[in-house]
């Protein structure tokens, strides 16, 4: 297996990598929002919806391709005019200058997670631009300036709290006397430095993964309240489910209407055709190609998630090959990537043991007529319906349209499993072992024998257990209490975690990206400063992990070189999630800064001082 058997999980960046037929998509929304009258050009904010994994950052990501390719098209033109001495001349007397039309600007509000003043990083990346715009900004980023104490006076968190939306807005235009000047010189200091015509295009990105609801609202009140004017428009990403709830919760009733009142064009993006699908994987076997094609329908056509699946079949065929070489005697029997592909997918109904499955798997063999398979079939069904796993992790949430589209995914499921029964058996249960059970060649199990059978037996704690260097990636660990563990190098990324709880366990180089972690906790573990984790999640693990000790420690300063020892890991916590930024280029001053003093404020505390 080499690197390029495996499919990668980033964003399109350029149309040739388009394999899932953006572009006619990038079309439409460049006639509809781009192309324009100049002369109509109100404020416009245009909502990219669909759920997660579907493809809004690759095409917010294509669509400033497409601006960027107009504007260097534009340039060369407006240079090759200067090349040409009349020309110049004749420039140079009607002091004819280059004009951009589109000034695109990337914005992720995820990366400032905790932040509610989101307008400042919003600026400040309209700043990093160019020199001149951040020399107009300038007066607007400094600390204790009037866009400080305006969002500080406007008190928009205390409101949002205490009052309803009728009140709330009324609330906030008490202070529009306060705003209103403040928008005026941010449209004065814009003026002042863009072209007639040039507009600034903001990509705002993962909306919809600020957990903090108050967050979402802040953001899009700061943008209707600072940055509505013509000379903007706005494309927003988002699963339009997951916003219309955090608005919800804090306006009750009113989610739709505030949707439809913000965005002038909500943008839906259909589901995806099997064949851009299976095309985008790119494998040649065509009866894996046509089973591929039935799991694309399981996992409601969404290519992140076929993309997990292909990864993690193209990973354990691998395994699998080496469990039959290293067989004793050696087997020369080749892995099903059928079989393969439906284990993966049980492991999303935990209550189908391997003795279960094959047991219906002999019923339906048996079965002597067509009302008698039926009736098995209804009784395989209310079977599958009753396990305790509500779907596959990145399908949860808890919002409505987030259980709708769990139960269908178990809907799918079932039916799949059930459709599959006959026609790719595994008949033997230790065909069936063989493909749940993977482990990578010349390393510990993947989930130990024993481990294994206390979760099949619904065991909810795992008590003094070594499991470093374990594989656990994308499994459902989803409530388990792990104690006094040593989970050192343990591979928890894509795993279910919520509500789990890790108790004095030594996380040293855990890994824990792209893991669900809702209630996660970590209470008193050790070498948290050392996580080989993300820097988005590590600092949503510091702050739980720092929560916790909080109550559990006495207050002041440790008292004992013992107790500070333990806790000096909790402010080191802040710089490994710097470098974690450096490395993966997505540091700002903004970021940095806002670490630094959570470091800090956790300094003071444990040692007593700044």
């Amino acid at each position: 297996m080499s690197a390029d058997s495996l499919r990668d999980d980033e964003a399109i960046q350029h149309t040739d990598a388009d394999r899932l037929g953006f572009a006619q998509h990038v079309q439409i929304l460049e006639e509809l929002v781009l192309q324009r009258d100049p002369e109509r050009q109100a404020p416009f904010v245009t909502g990219i919806f669909s759920p997660w994994g579907s493809g809004k950052t690759s095409l917010m990501n294509l669509l400033m391709q497409k601006l960027e390719e107009r504007e260097a098209a534009k340039k060369e033109a407006f240079e090759k005019r200067l090349g040409d001495p009349v020309e110049r001349k004749i420039m140079k007397v009607m002091e004819i200058q280059y004009e951009p039309d589109w000034i695109p600007i990337q914005f992720s509000p995820w990366v400032y997670r905790g932040e509610t003043n989101l307008i400042a990083p919003l600026l400040a990346a309209i700043a990093q631009k160019d020199r001149r715009y951040k020399q107009a900004l300038g007066w607007l980023l400094r600390r204790g300036s009037l866009l400080t104490k305006i969002l500080i006076g406007m008190g928009l968190k205390q409101a949002q709290t205490i009052l309803p939306l009728t009140e709330f807005l009324a609330t906030v235009q008490t202070n529009i006397q306060n705003a209103r000047s403040l928008r005026e010189r941010i449209q004065q200091s814009l003026n002042a430095v863009l072209r007639e015509k040039t507009r600034l295009v903001f990509f705002i990105d993962d909306l919809d993964r600020c957990h903090d609801h108050e967050q979402i609202i802040s953001l899009l009140e700061q943008i209707r309240l600072f940055l509505d004017f013509e000379r903007c428009v706005f494309f927003i990403g988002a699963d339009r489910e997951q916003i219309r709830v955090a608005i919800e919760k804090k306006f009750e009733g009113e989610g739709e209407n505030y949707l439809d009142k913000f965005f002038q064009l909500s943008y839906e993006l259909p589901a995806h055709r099997e064949e851009d699908l299976i095309a985008m994987l790119g494998a040649e076997d065509k009866k894996q190609n046509e089973y591929l094609r039935r799991v694309a329908w399981v996992l409601d056509y969404n290519p992140r998630r076929l993309k997990k699946i292909y990864n993690r079949l193209t990973a354990s065929l691998e395994i699998i090959r080496g469990e039959l070489k290293s067989a004793v005697p050696p087997s020369s029997r080749k892995p099903d990537p059928r079989l393969m592909l439906k284990a993966i997918l049980l492991e999303d109904a935990p209550r189908f043991t391997p003795e279960l499955y094959l047991s219906y798997e002999k019923k339906a063999r048996e079965c002597k007529d067509r009302e008698e398979r039926n009736r098995l079939r209804e009784e395989f069904y209310k079977e599958f319906e009753t396990d305790p796993k509500p779907g596959p992790s990145d399908a949860g949430g808890e919002n409505e349209r987030a259980r709708d589209a769990s139960r269908d995914y178990r809907d799918r499921l079932k039916r799949f499993l059930w459709r599959d029964m006959e026609t790719n058996a595994f008949r033997e249960n230790q065909v069936l072992r063989l493909y749940l059970k993977r482990r990578l060649p010349g390393t510990k199990r993947l989930i130990e024998e024993e481990l294994e059978k206390l979760l099949e037996q619904g065991t909810r704690e795992i008590n003094e257990r070594d499991l470093s260097g374990i594989k656990l990636r994308g499994e459902n660990l989803q409530g388990i209490t792990f104690t006094d563990c040593k989970c050192k190098t343990a591979d928890f990324a894509d795993a279910l975690l919520d509500e789990t709880r890790f108790i004095r366990c030594d996380l040293d180089n855990a890994i824990f990206d792209g893991a669900s972690l809702q209630n996660t906790s970590f209470e008193n573990c050790e070498n948290l400063d050392t996580l080989n984790t993300g820097p988005i999640l590590y600092e949503q693990i510091a702050e739980r992990a720092w929560e916790f000790r909080l109550k559990d420690r006495p207050s002041g300063p440790a008292s004992s070189r013992d107790q500070r020892e333990k806790e000096e890991q909790y402010f080191k916590m802040y710089r490994a999630i710097i470098e974690r930024h450096k490395e993966r280029g997505t540091l700002t001053p903004e970021i940095e800064k806002r670490l630094r003093e959570k470091g800090r404020a956790v300094r003071r505390i444990v040692l007593g001082d700044g």
